[in-house]
């Protein structure tokens, strides 16, 4: 009987967070977020325990590194708590340990903050669900002011945007004049499990609706990444202008799910997007209606080119858009597809989407494949390699490695598909 009640009190313990300072590391104090009764700022070395009573601002302090260990804050929502969930004052780094759950106090506000040229990491072995509010970025930004760099080496990290915000990234453009428009740093992954979650017209990954965002760069890690109606899973927000932004993807596992209208990897609805890289890893890229696995989404949308030289890559077109290259109506379409290597496996839209080139009524230039395994096929009226139904390109160069292409009815396996020009 007494070894019963040993063993209870033992699993008691295990599921319980220490928020008792370590008396041989005075250094690095271990703050109680419930005994917090006014706005405070996390210093280096800190920890933060515990669950915020009240609705208190926590900022972190510029060049500070701080550990979370069982945190939970946020509150009740309201225009006297104007402020993110967390506050990042300047550089922060924030170790992850056991489950933290960090939430915005406002709309407007990001569930964690990172301020304009400064760079927040985030690693460790625990788990952080962030949260934004309405127009607020899980982490990143609100639509009020611009966000730095966001770096993520390690940890399980869930990121939920509100509405028009991303799940990583930016969020919605303001539409009060006085403010300009959002703006976020880079993107950089580096290792960890991540899920981000954009909220209505933003990505996953990357930009809010109508605003700015750098480049994206997924070297290692599993992430999951789900676009909003309108956005992309990683990269664009809906009227985002992004010509000069790049996804390069080098490692890890990646899965992007485009919002309707938008790619799984590229620009959303009537956005434009840069460069499109992929070196190695897995990258499955789903688009969401009528738009591209990887390219550019719906109506007038653009990218860059897209080069693929490593990596296994699954992308699948929807309805009427192409697996890779340009969205359904996307006149200004993408540039030139590159494959030299990995292995690309890439299926059309049923309803018109080519498996490497263009959707219906798109264009896209010059397709040109020297290496590596690629199976494409087309959709209803679209050619496996080449134009969906009513588009066009410049010209198909395949110089090497192993091609299989498939069209759908009336169209080629590689080249034009019904009513199309080359």
């Amino acid at each position: 009987f007494v070894g019963f009640l040993t063993f209870s009190r033992t699993l008691l313990c295990l599921g319980m967070v220490s928020c008792e300072q370590n008396e041989n590391d005075s250094e690095n104090p271990v703050t109680d977020l419930s005994a917090i009764t006014s706005n405070y700022i996390v210093t280096n070395g800190e920890t933060l325990c515990g669950t915020l009573s009240s609705n208190i601002k926590i900022s972190v302090a510029d060049g500070a590194t701080v550990t979370l260990k069982g945190v939970t804050i946020g509150g009740e929502t309201g225009e006297n708590w104007e402020w993110a969930g967390l506050t990042c004052l300047g550089d922060a780094t924030l170790i992850l340990e056991d489950t933290n759950r960090v939430t915005a106090f406002y709309e407007g506000y990001s569930g964690i903050y990172v301020p304009e040229n400064k760079t927040l990491t985030i690693k460790g072995t625990g788990s952080l669900t962030a949260t934004g509010q309405e127009a607020g970025a899980g982490i990143g930004n609100g639509n009020y002011t611009s966000c730095g760099n966001i770096v993520i080496s390690g940890g399980s990290i869930t990121a939920v945007g509100g509405y028009g915000a991303s799940g990583i990234g930016c969020g919605v453009a303001c539409e009060d004049e006085a403010y300009e428009n959002p703006t976020c740093g880079d993107i950089t992954i580096e290792g960890g499990t991540v899920v981000a979650y954009g909220g209505y017209s933003a990505s996953g990954i990357g930009a809010g609706g109508a605003t700015m965002c750098g480049n994206i760069r997924i070297n290692g890690g599993s992430i999951t990444a789900v676009g909003g109606n309108g956005g992309s899973g990683i990269g664009g927000g809906i009227q985002t202008n992004l010509t000069e932004s790049t996804i390069t993807i080098s490692g890890g596992s990646v899965t992007a799910v485009g919002g309707d209208y938008a790619s799984g990897l590229g620009s959303g609805m009537y956005g434009n997007w840069g460069d499109i890289l992929i070196e190695g890893g897995i990258v499955s890229a789903s688009a969401g209606l009528d738009s591209v696995g990887i390219g550019c989404g719906y109506a007038p949308s653009s990218c860059g080119d897209i080069t693929i030289s490593g990596g296994y890559v699954m992308a699948r077109g929807n309805n009427e858009g192409a697996a890779i290259g340009g969205g359904h109506q996307s006149l200004n379409g993408c540039g030139d597809i590159t494959i030299s290597g990995g292995t690309v496996i890439a299926e059309g839209g049923s309803q018109g989407g080519s498996g490497i080139g263009t959707s219906d009524y798109s264009c896209c230039k010059n397709i040109k494949i020297s290496g590596g395994s690629v199976t494409a096929s087309g959709g209803f009226y679209a050619a496996g390699i080449g134009t969906g139904q009513n588009g066009s390109f410049e010209s198909i160069l395949i110089s090497g490695g192993e091609v299989w292409a498939s069209g759908g009815m009336s169209a080629a396996g590689i080249g034009t598909g019904a009513e199309s020009l080359c």
